[in-house]
């Protein structure tokens, strides 16, 4: 996985990024958006409600996940960092459902620019689109920029999943699991996931397969990262034993 060091950010100040054309004002679209930023450090608001995951992803720029409601602790209102993305990866997710989030939760989510002037592109999914556990699909967008792509897959325990990716469009997939047992699950980046599967950069016609084994019943969540600035597509097929 390509580990560039990411210098530390001092949060100095925090702004509103002025919106793109077609964007709503903070809000963070559904597709990449850049944004120019005149401080330290932007938040803006994200507002799942389509349950299951949700994941924001930017292109590997320092990034936390807040609550939106604060706690109050004198003499300031604070708001708890949920997670942050591994340096690297460029994601963080957000399980919204039965015992984990809750649904139609306001979070904050801050993207850190690097150096006295930056900018970042970042994408918010809201929930997955759904997909049988036997199925092949696409996932990326055909020549057009792309971060991330999100799938949900309903599993029960015990059932072993096998995932091949054919094409070099996707650098990376990540299997999301909500458990139940740990409520801190419904909060994650690269490190909590079930599985990671590093593709790095390949050829159109390469195929990386891998397997999986569901350990608690419930919705998956298959993220799909993007290698390099236009990606193209990558074609999908799960089979499961």
């Amino acid at each position: 996985m390509r580990r560039a060091a990411l210098a530390a950010a001092a949060v100095l100040c925090v702004l509103l990024p002025a919106a793109p054309a077609g964007a709503a004002p903070g809000d963070i679209p559904g597709t990449p958006t850049e944004y120019y930023s005149a401080g330290s450090a932007d938040t803006q608001p994200i507002h799942p409600s389509a349950g299951g995951w949700s994941v924001v992803a930017n292109d590997d720029t320092p990034m936390r996940l807040r609550r939106a409601l604060p706690v109050f602790v004198p003499p300031r209102p604070l708001f708890p960092v949920l997670t942050e993305a591994v340096p690297g990866t460029g994601w963080v997710a957000a399980y919204h459902g039965p015992g984990g989030r809750a649904p139609g939760e306001r979070l904050r989510v801050e993207s850190y620019r690097q150096g006295p002037v930056g900018h970042y592109t970042v994408q918010f999914i809201d929930g997955g689109t759904e997909v049988l556990p036997d199925s092949a699909f696409t996932v990326g967008v055909e020549k057009a920029r792309w971060l991330a792509d999100l799938r949900h897959v309903r599993l029960t325990r015990g059932r072993r999943v096998t995932v091949t990716v054919t094409g070099g469009a996707a650098e990376s997939v990540s299997v999301l699991r909500f458990d139940p047992a740990r409520p801190t699950s419904a909060v994650q980046n690269w490190n909590d996931a079930l599985h990671n599967e590093y593709i790095g950069k390949a050829e159109p016609d390469h195929v990386t397969t891998f397997s999986f084994t569901a350990d608690v019943d419930g919705v998956y969540g298959l993220l799909f990262r993007r290698l390099g600035y236009y990606a193209d597509t990558a074609e999908v097929t799960l089979s499961t034993s």
